[in-house]
């Protein structure tokens, strides 16, 4: 795959030119992490020439865990060279630190290329979007002041977790790192706690923080990924978020026999919760 660079220097020459905070508009596939499961990409870009979906949208995670990391990379910078309603979102994987200690690193290396490319292409990735009723990033909201307009002027690089970087760019850090509380009706009622994920500077928010975000900025639905669940897709904060995982690669084609897919089939007026789909694992 000794192409790939050239590929991933246009491609990553293209998302300069582009804003971090994307619109999108019109009908779109969307799916969440897919964790080098090239599979389930090819199954998308064939679902949404089907449906004939004006877009395409990932909510991150592209590398680490999964069998076909190169494979994923290398398809999404060709997507963003030639595909102008192709959006691939950034998330908390597309991070030196991250894959340096969760694959990606190691597969790189032992096909001989250099990672250097690979963070200059993460490094550009925009960090969220905004459809006609919804916010969609990686991870989740920040927990305090957030104006959907500072995205546009994030800097661009490759990792966010170098020592106390994170503390000037808290709130970009946690639209790749933060979860909706969930599952306890007391602790959603709070505005937010510590994270589980042991990452200095994220959170987990509640419903206080979704109503204000969304009716500040009068959207109806936060979508994101960043969490597996069973089925693939999961409402929260009182069907104001909606969070997909896709991948059926490495781990978690072994978690669990009958675990699922997800993938969200946007319609033009935003999402609709009917338009929650399964991705098949029987995928060829």
């Amino acid at each position: 795959m000794s192409e790939i660079y050239d590929v991933l220097e246009e491609a990553t020459e293209v998302l300069k030119q582009k804003p971090l905070l994307r619109r999108v508009e019109g009908t779109a596939i969307v799916s969440g992490d897919l964790h080098g499961d090239y599979d389930a990409l090819k199954r998308l870009i064939k679902i949404r020439k089907l449906t004939k979906a004006n877009n395409l949208v990932l909510l991150g995670d592209f590398v680490d865990r999964g069998e076909k990391q190169l494979e994923v990379i290398y398809k999404i910078a060709k997507l963003v060279i030639k595909d102008k309603n192709f959006f691939p979102l950034r998330g908390n994987h597309e991070d030196e630190k991250i894959c340096q200690n969760y694959g990606f690193s190691d597969v790189v290396f032992a096909n001989s290329l250099d990672l250097d490319p690979f963070l200059d292409f993460f490094a550009e990735l925009p960090i969220a979007a905004v459809s006609n009723n919804s916010f969609m990033c990686h991870g989740g909201l920040p927990v305090r002041d957030f104006d959907i307009s500072e995205v546009l002027n994030y800097p661009r690089l490759a990792t966010l977790l170098d020592g106390d970087r994170y503390g000037d760019l808290s709130n970009m850090l946690q639209l790749l790192w933060n979860d909706p509380i969930d599952g306890n009706p007391i602790d959603e009622k709070r505005a937010h706690l510590p994270s589980f994920r042991g990452v200095a500077g994220s959170y987990v928010f509640g419903n206080p923080v979704t109503r204000s975000f969304l009716k500040e900025n009068d959207l109806k639905f936060l979508l994101r990924a960043h969490q597996v669940f069973s089925q693939g897709a999961k409402w929260m904060h009182g069907d104001r978020i909606l969070s997909l995982f896709t991948s059926n690669s490495g781990p978690y084609a072994k978690q669990n026999i009958n675990r699922k897919c997800a993938y969200l089939d946007m319609s033009d007026k935003g999402i609709v919760k009917k338009d929650v789909r399964l991705l098949e694992l029987d995928r060829v």
